[in-house]
């Protein structure tokens, strides 16, 4: 089978100008336009950090971030949540909320904020617990879990 001339040349020509592109482009010293910031990029080298070995950290108390006068705090926590004074002796005594910290024993019963203690519903509180509540009337003591 023999080609042509013609055919030879248009198999040959992609090969001798991909030759030449080659040896053109390696000549050429083409300069890479680059932003300031990427220039100060492409001169970061990796150096070696000396590492601190670092002991933990104790921490023995944390002070509350809310700064409060003593005073205020027990004037405020005689207030009922709800702002009135008013309870119903059949209603069901639920508690929202338990808060020990610091000696400092304070729960939320029926939107009323009380202490050991205190009095609802004619209901005195005698123990405030993690999760549950003593209270003593005339007819004796019931435990009340939280919720």
């Amino acid at each position: 089978m023999q080609f042509e001339k013609n055919q030879i040349t248009f198999i040959a020509l992609p090969f001798i100008l991909i030759f030449f592109s080659i040896i053109i482009s390696s000549l050429m010293k083409f300069k890479p336009v680059l932003s300031p910031t990427e220039r100060a990029l492409s001169r970061f080298s990796y150096e070696k950090v000396q590492l601190v070995d670092k002991q933990p950290l104790h921490v023995t108390k944390l002070n509350s971030p809310v700064k409060m006068p003593v005073h205020s705090q027990k004037d405020i926590l005689r207030i009922p949540i709800s702002g009135t004074e008013i309870y119903n002796e059949t209603e069901a005594k639920k508690i929202s909320l338990i808060l020990i910290r610091d000696g400092l024993k304070i729960a939320i019963i029926n939107s009323t904020v009380v202490n050991e203690g205190d009095v609802i519903n004619n209901c005195r509180v005698v123990r405030i617990e993690k999760d549950k509540i003593l209270l003593k009337d005339q007819g004796g003591e019931e435990w009340i879990k939280i919720e």
